[in-house]
């Protein structure tokens, strides 16, 4: 991992950001391919055997299918299916202790894109969400209060999961609901002043120069 260890937690744009750069190619430049359900049924099938983040490729497949069959997760046959499925892999990742093992992979796989489509619904939001409103800092963010949790426990020879995990819930939800407040809602005031298009090109081209260079280097070593 980056900075031998300690650049841990930059696993996730590691992950995504380097897929979002990378899916594009397929929609935009091959859309016969790119767009077809059996292309990302053999790219789930293929990320999932090396377990390069199948779950990532797993929701495109979803979002493919949803586009040429829009929400197909609200048939009731479906439903019922999906809602099967979430719960066998419930107890398949409850029963299971080794988060390396084919079967946790497994049923891990199944777990994520199966909450997904059973929470994929059309809703009012409360007015208690619009004001935390810290969705996309806390999918972002949420490591901290991981990271500082352990670091406290560890320090103080602590070992109690069910308080150790209700500490960092708190301090993730509460920590993603200062970033909306003080930097997302503040950042999306001025957006259109500070996102143009020739600056998204820019960003663009240098955001692929650095896969490639990644890439390259990665496949040298």
């Amino acid at each position: 991992m980056p900075l031998n260890g300690i650049g841990n937690h930059f696993w996730s744009v590691n992950a995504e950001e380097q897929f979002y750069l990378l899916a594009p190619l397929l929609l935009v430049l091959l859309p016969n391919i790119g767009r077809h359900i059996a292309t990302y049924v053999y790219v789930v099938a293929v990320v999932w055997f090396f377990w390069i983040y199948p779950p990532i490729s797993l929701g495109v497949l979803a979002a493919i299918i949803n586009k040429q069959f829009p929400k197909f997760y609200l048939i009731k046959s479906i439903k019922i299916v999906i809602l099967l499925v979430f719960i066998g892999a419930c107890f398949g990742v409850a029963s299971t202790h080794d988060f390396r093992s084919y079967e946790y992979r497994l049923f891990s796989l199944f777990l994520g894109i199966g909450l997904v489509l059973i929470l994929a619904r059309e809703c009012k939001k409360l007015h208690l969400v619009r004001l935390w409103g810290g969705s996309y800092p806390l999918y972002l963010n949420h490591w901290i209060g991981i990271v500082f949790v352990n670091a406290v426990f560890s320090y103080l020879s602590w070992n109690d999961g069910i308080i150790k995990f209700t500490l960092m819930a708190i301090l993730n939800i509460g920590f993603a609901g200062c970033l909306f407040w003080y930097v997302e809602r503040v950042a999306l005031s001025h957006r259109n002043r500070l996102f143009t298009q020739r600056r998204g090109i820019t960003l663009m081209t240098i955001a692929y120069v650095m896969v490639m260079i990644g890439l390259i280097y990665g496949l040298s070593q």
